[in-house]
């Protein structure tokens, strides 16, 4: 089951959008599998690192959805 994904733009801080979500300046804090301070709940891309080349961000959502899948898996 999933409760929610989001499209993050800069209209809205994403520890507003997620209450509790840390944040590192106006990026999401994320550890080394992408994964959030809140338990199940991973992010990536421009929204962790700030607006960067597309294959960048491909790249960390190929990390994100392995983490994801890593989660699902054990959870």
């Amino acid at each position: 089951a999933v409760d929610g994904i989001f499209i993050l733009r800069n209209a809205v801080a994403p520890d507003k959008l997620v209450p509790g979500l840390e944040t590192n300046g106006a990026h999401i804090a994320v550890n080394a599998q992408m994964a959030t301070n809140i338990n199940g709940c991973f992010a990536c891309g421009d929204a962790v690192s700030g607006a960067s080349l597309v294959v960048k961000a491909m790249a960390s959502g190929r990390n994100v959805a392995r983490s994801i899948d890593r989660f699902l898996q054990t959870n």
